[in-house]
């Protein structure tokens, strides 16, 4: 039977790899290759608020990749021509 100690490890090894996997960052090349836009395009819309801000590392701006996927996620779908209101 596991001990309480195990347990806790466990639970603590699963939320930082979890952790890590959120926090992975994604280049400005990546982001725009998932996003089909200019890059000035997505400059103005991060000015505006519309999408997430860059963080700087190294001189180089990053993506949180979590971030950039509950934008697209939040996007809204295409209406058809046919589609009930």
């Amino acid at each position: 039977m596991p001990t309480r100690k195990t347990v806790e490890a466990a639970r603590a090894a699963a939320n930082k790899k979890a952790r890590a996997k959120s926090m992975r960052l994604m280049s400005r090349r990546e982001v725009l290759d998932l996003i089909p836009i200019s890059y000035p395009k997505l400059w103005s819309m991060m000015r505006r608020g519309e999408f997430p801000r860059s963080l700087a590392i190294g001189g180089k701006c990053v993506w949180r990749e979590d971030e950039v996927h509950a934008w697209i996620d939040g996007l809204s779908k295409v209406k058809l021509k046919g589609d009930a209101p």
